[in-house]
């Protein structure tokens, strides 16, 4: 027989042999195992010794009823290391008992994780090496050798980067690096705690990092603030650190315009407005289209403005379609509840427009003003 069938016998052989005796050595640790079904395992390992015990040189054993000691024979062979696992292949879990694989075990002080004092220099290298990464005590990089920020990670052209920001900041940031060349951009989402109050900040940073290196997220210079985030609310952009400026809201929305007169009909016309509100800032249209005002009589005035206005005398832009009578021009006065719809003479007062009731009338509005 030559010596690769040798070999490939021996790796068939070693193969069911640790799986019928890992098997055989947890039967004999289970009481709820029957006596029949260990000794049927017995009975398999005995087989699979008598296939192949001329190759495994067992010679010293010809009774192979001794299978305790044909067992022990085996395993001795085994600890000399005089067979080899399947094609030089690591062992796998399943090839050990419970009690091989408890005295594998290497266990710290009192069973304790180990700790990074346990390994040598060459050990933890290797460690690293294998996970790709790297630590100076301080900073751990993951895909870089050179971590300036408390947690690099780094692929590519591109990275994420953890830090802490120092005075007189006393913060913390998440960066966002990508090298292309010699054009290097970065952004950080940072927080920091200017005079004990937290501010949340979205800053940029070109061309100012060598390719393959690891911005400094926690830099207290070179960084342009974009955004802002004020811990009084809104947002505030390009570096205006005045909360008067903080945008603090954006709405869009309809709401119900109620028209009015001196006299009204049993039941009023609406329709519906529309808004939209940036900070304080309302823009309001209103368009009362082919509306029956019959009943009405008197100063037209609109009601249900969706914010209050600020206080003082407010004109809007008023167009009407045979719904208002007037000698010259219409305008609309915006007070606290109401719009009230004039008529604008030349060197004269302004008067209100009344009503020219009937069906199908048109009048539309538009109005900037601030709310209260």
């Amino acid at each position: 027989m030559s010596e690769c069938t040798i070999q490939l016998s021996i790796d068939e052989f070693l193969k069911s042999y640790k799986t019928l005796l890992c098997k055989y050595n947890s039967y004999l640790d289970n009481p709820e195992v029957s006596l029949d079904d260990t000794n049927k395992i017995k009975d398999q390992i005995r087989e699979l010794i008598e296939y192949y015990k001329d190759i495994l040189l067992l010679e010293a054993y010809q009774d192979i009823e001794e299978l305790d000691t044909l067992i022990a024979s085996i395993n001795q062979k085994l600890a000399n290391g005089d067979f080899v696992g399947i094609q030089g292949e690591p062992f796998l879990y399943e090839d050990f008992t419970p009690q091989q694989l408890e005295s594998l075990k290497v266990k710290g002080d009192k069973g304790d994780s180990f700790k990074y004092d346990d390994f040598t220099p060459e050990q933890l290298a290797n460690l690293k090496a294998y996970q790709n990464i790297s630590q100076d005590g301080t900073n751990v990089g993951i895909g870089t050798a050179t971590p300036v920020n408390n947690l690099d990670i780094h692929s590519g052209n591109q990275g994420v980067h953890i830090g802490g920001i120092p005075g007189p900041y006393y913060g913390s940031a998440v960066g966002f690096g990508q090298d292309v060349g010699t054009d290097n951009k970065a952004m950080r989402i940072a927080a920091k705690y200017y005079s004990h109050t937290p501010n949340l900040v979205i800053e940029t940073k070109d061309s100012s990092y060598s390719y393959g290196s690891n911005p400094d997220v926690g830099a207290t210079t070179g960084w342009t603030e974009k955004v802002r985030f004020p811990s009084t609310g809104g947002i505030t952009f390009n570096g205006d650190t005045s909360t008067a400026n903080a945008l603090d809201d954006y709405e869009e929305g309809t709401f119900t315009v109620i028209l009015k007169g001196t006299t009204n009909p049993a039941t009023l016309v609406t329709t519906t407005g529309k808004y939209t509100k940036i900070g304080d800032l309302v823009n309001i249209t209103i368009e009362f289209v082919g509306a029956d005002t019959t009943g009405y009589a008197g100063s037209i005035t609109i009601e249900g403005l969706p914010f209050s206005p600020q206080s003082g005398r407010k004109a809007l832009a008023i167009a009407s379609y045979n719904m208002a009578n007037f000698t010259q021009h219409l305008v609309g006065e915006l007070s606290t509840s109401r719009i009230s719809v004039l008529d604008v003479r030349s060197g004269g007062s302004w008067t209100p427009a009344t009503h020219n009731a009937g069906s199908t009338r048109y009048l539309v509005a538009t109005c900037s003003y601030k709310a209260s």
